[in-house]
């Protein structure tokens, strides 16, 4: 109503109820990157068990995250149509440096997962799984340089790659590295200068799906992580060697 004050309103507060319920099933289509399920479930305040549906990829330093769900929640995620969760591979070392690590594709944060690869499934809509999660390859380490004076160094090459998603890139040296790939393969490290007999060191190759980089004087990039537990009980469904590749998970 009007007053010679101004407008005056009535407000009645209300309850936020999450847009998902429990037992409820999501189909998620898009790319993932980064993705937070419980934000993508309406960031319920109560307990809940939720089935996510995955069907396309995953990508980025961390695919997908379980977040914020109240104690007692359960996540169950079915891939199917093939879905192919990788993450970043690292980077490889530019000349004199260190290779970076990989990515890690499925954070559970210690929220309790299931997770069905192939065969049968608890959901009606989708009987059967069908999907991959692969760690990806760390860095490789670049080539040490070479001190001949203070004035004349020779470089290192620079550390290939590792396998990803998003292959890692190549480290810049003499001759860079290559970078990783989307199918399972590490770069290759780039050749150090040369002014005989002596040399910078050439750089290291980038790790395959699952690998460390190489390491030579320095050290290659770890591993990524197919699935961190973070603390939770995190169950494993249909896997086999091709499917589930670990890295350095939690889930040898």
């Amino acid at each position: 109503m009007y007053t010679k004050d101004g407008r005056h309103y009535k407000v009645n507060a209300m309850t936020y109820e999450a847009a998902f319920e429990d037992d409820t099933e999501i189909v998620l289509d898009s790319p993932l990157s980064e993705s937070n399920l419980y934000i993508l479930a309406g960031a319920p305040s109560t307990a809940v068990t939720i089935t996510f549906v995955l069907t396309s990829y995953s990508f980025g330093a961390t695919g997908f995250r379980a977040g914020a769900f109240a104690p007692g929640s359960k996540i169950i995620i079915i891939l199917v149509n093939g879905f192919d969760g990788q993450a970043q591979g690292g980077r490889g070392g530019n000349s004199d440096e260190i290779g970076v690590d990989g990515g890690t594709v499925y954070n559970a944060q210690g929220v309790d997962t299931d997770i069905y690869f192939s065969g049968a499934t608890p959901s009606a809509s989708n009987p059967v799984a069908d999907g991959y999660i692969r760690a990806p390859g760390g860095g490789g380490a670049g080539g040490a340089d070479f001190t001949i004076n203070p004035s004349l160094i020779l470089e290192g090459g620079g550390g290939g790659g590792g396998a990803g998603r998003t292959g890692g890139i190549g480290g810049n040296g003499y001759f860079d590295g290559t970078n990783g790939d989307i199918i399972g393969n590490g770069g290759n490290g780039g050749a150090g200068q040369v002014l005989i007999p002596n040399s910078g060191e050439n750089g290291s190759d980038g790790g395959d799906w699952g690998q460390d980089g190489d390491s030579g004087i320095l050290f290659g990039g770890g591993a990524g992580n197919g699935v961190l537990d973070s603390g939770a009980t995190v169950v494993l469904f249909g896997t086999t060697p091709t499917r589930y590749i670990n890295g350095n998970g939690s889930h040898p």
